[in-house]
């Protein structure tokens, strides 16, 4: 193969230059001439002035990666102050370049040709897919010197392919894709080694791989579709199968995924939005009409994913992290630039599935069956109890028969979840087994009706409970709703993740009717909720920290003053919610908050939103009436997504949570 010479770039333009520097204190002041009729200066903190001297001196490249892979916020605040002074080799208002952060970025961790030639350009990697993300992929390893390449992809160029920037044109139309990125490597260096699977990325293409012992040869994996189904499962079964390290990117059609997690990515996107000023500048957009939804691709979201992607590969030959990783995930909206973390499950959680109340389940096997398969392809095993098909006329059973659905799935499941609510789950509370739940520290997350379970289960056994979701209503969405439902029940009930509760940028409240899509030949996924913009209001500034009680308010009332409901005390934060409640009868529950004394108790008060609350013909919302029973001026967060609106934000009944009004924030402390 032959040597590529990699050309770097210097930080700052080569008419600048550095005249004096002073140390004040812990910062650096440093002054620069430019083309001897301009003066500046910039401060620098200490971790700023190292990276700068490493990028522009002749440190190791060791020394730069090591010191880059830890200042990640300090690299791009020291890249935001030059490029303030408009003195960068390369703007971020420059039109022209392509990658503008990035490849200054880049440069800083692979500045030395030696570096290029040692660690990476003898590496054979395998790329998966030749989608847009994919392309990017490719010109980033092409451009640091890699030569050797197994492609796999089965899929024909589209009109609709037409799109991706700088790979295809007309004339390819009805190609392999493979084929023609063959072609674009080999226009750019006729030596190139390019090896084709023109084959599906699933469980076929181990044996394809193993049969011809070239999966041997391969040093790395990117892997990029359109389906985080093969990114959760398939990518992690076949390259640990093949004992091929690996990473993954995501390109669906509003958002991307990409992993695993390099030490503060997070903090690294946050850094590009804000100097980038993603958000207020509108990237290269093309759009696709394809079977009538509508694909936004923006170039730089996309540069960004497959640098990430690229970054943890380098990484990893590097011995600075392992890429194996299954669990973490980072997903970005394209639309609202919202970013969540996200879990894929690499153990065999079970998770048992209770009817405790509603028969609803029983009139929808479609919507079942889809829920499950949901869960399941997240790597869940999903044990349906023997009532969910089941009726008689009003409930899926009589009570000792509810009760022992409930109490049989206790024997080997991990966490038992909600069917549906409905009216009667407090029938099965005198039935129910607490000491196998405390022998085997069985999870038990749902909403609605169950919160009856939800206080009994914490009382009895002093194990907290989840305030989240349910099999029937909350993961047969559009992707929005159902990518944020089970990434709150992945992270706070399955990975018992701590931290700020994140707050969906859209939410709905809008009814479907859900037998409409029962008939196996009707789709829903033209039907598309109506989502409106978020927004948490709050009621007496203050953070204050508690125990959180509550669930459904109307539920609650039911079991109060009984021996299945917690006794509210002094510091206590409550939480409610209710749906498709009437003024009248919200008035008539917030009394009972009042005239019961829990609200002279509490330190603080999170209100969910209330579904399709009725104010009839009065002026009041949902918050407004309840602020009329609320005589003391403790913190109040109202509008709060853990709700029978979608999506829905866990909550974890009985633990610790820390209360924020300033901020207008939920953070879980256990």
């Amino acid at each position: 193969m032959k040597n590529i010479k990699i050309e770097s770039k210097p930080l700052i333009k080569r008419n600048v230059r550095l005249m004096e520097v002073l140390k004040n204190n812990d910062n650096y002041e440093l002054s620069f001439l430019v083309s001897s009729n301009r003066n500046f200066n910039i401060s620098l903190t200490k971790k700023e002035f190292d990276i700068f001297k490493l990028i522009n001196g002749t440190n190791s490249i060791n020394e730069i990666v090591k010191l880059s892979n830890n200042s990640f916020n300090d690299i791009f605040q020291l890249l935001q102050k030059f490029d303030e002074k408009k003195v960068l080799t390369f703007s971020s208002q420059s039109n022209n370049f392509q990658f503008d952060y990035h490849d200054l970025f880049y440069d800083m961790s692979f500045k030395k040709n030696n570096f290029i030639n040692e660690k990476i350009i003898n590496k054979r990697i395998l790329v998966v897919g030749t989608n847009e993300i994919a392309n990017n992929v490719i010109l980033l390893l092409m451009k640091m010197g890699i030569r050797d390449f197994v492609l796999v992809d089965k899929d024909i160029i589209e009109i609709s392919n037409l799109s991706i920037p700088f790979l295809y044109d007309k004339e390819d139309v009805g190609k392999e894709k493979n084929n023609i990125l063959k072609r674009e490597i080999l226009k750019f260096d006729k030596h190139a080694n390019i090896t084709l699977f023109n084959a599906e990325f699933n469980n076929n293409i181990f044996d394809k791989l193993s049969n011809t012992n070239s999966y041997k040869k391969i040093d790395f994996a990117i892997v990029t579709t359109s389906d985080p189904v093969t990114i959760a499962i398939d990518a992690y079964e076949i390259f640990t199968k093949l004992n091929i390290p690996y990473t993954t990117v995501c390109h669906l059609n509003d958002f991307s995924i990409f992993g695993p997690i390099i030490y503060r990515k997070n903090e690294m996107y946050e850094k590009y939005i804000e100097t980038t000023k993603l958000k207020n500048r509108k990237p290269k957009e093309f759009i696709v009409q394809n079977k009538k939804h509508q694909l936004l691709s923006f170039d730089s979201m996309n540069m960004f994913s497959a640098s990430n992607v690229i970054s943890d590969m380098v990484r990893f030959f590097n011995d600075i992290n392992s890429a194996l990783s299954f669990e973490k995930k980072i997903i970005f909206n394209y639309n609202t630039f919202d970013k969540q973390e996200i879990s894929f499950i690499n153990t065999k959680t079970k998770i048992g599935i209770f009817t405790s109340s509603s028969d609803l389940s029983s009139k929808l096997p479609r919507r079942v069956n889809n829920s499950k398969k949901i869960l399941e392809q997240e790597g869940y095993i999903v044990n349906l109890g023997n009532l969910w098909n089941k009726s008689i006329g009003y409930t899926s059973g009589n009570a000792k028969e509810r009760s022992e659905e409930f109490n049989n799935l206790l024997s080997d499941n991990d966490i038992l979840m909600s069917m549906i609510g409905g009216m009667n789950s407090s029938s099965i509370l005198p039935y129910i087994d607490y000491d196998k739940i405390m022998e085997r520290k069985t999870k038990i997350v749902g909403y609605s009706d169950t919160t009856a379970i939800l206080l009994a289960v914490y009382k009895k056994t002093k194990i907290p409970t989840y305030y989240g979701p349910a099999l029937l209503p909350s993961f047969d969405e559009q992707d929005f709703i159902k990518r944020w439902n089970l990434n709150s029940f992945n992270k706070y009930v399955v990975n018992n993740q701590i931290g700020i509760i994140d707050n969906p940028k859209l939410w709905t409240e809008e009814k479907i009717d859900w037998f409409n899509f029962e008939d196996e030949k009707v789709s829903k996924e033209n039907y598309i909720k109506k989502m409106q913009k978020n927004k948490l209001y709050s009621y007496n500034d203050g953070v204050v920290i508690g125990r959180l009680i509550g669930g459904n308010l109307n539920t609650m009332v039911s079991v109060y003053n009984t021996e299945f409901m917690p006794e509210i005390v002094e510091g206590d934060i409550l939480f409610i919610e209710d749906s498709n409640k009437s003024v009248d009868e919200c008035e008539r529950n917030f009394a009972f908050l009042k005239n019961s004394k829990i609200l002279d108790k509490v330190s603080g008060v999170i209100l969910g939103k209330s579904e399709n609350f009725n104010k009839m013909s009065s002026n009041e919302t949902y918050e407004s009436l309840f602020m009329k029973f609320l005589d003391r001026k403790i913190p109040v967060l109202t509008n709060f997504d853990s709700s029978h609106c979608q999506p829905m934000n866990v909550l974890k009944i009985g633990g610790k949570v820390k209360l924020d009004t300033f901020n207008k924030q939920v953070t879980l402390l256990e």
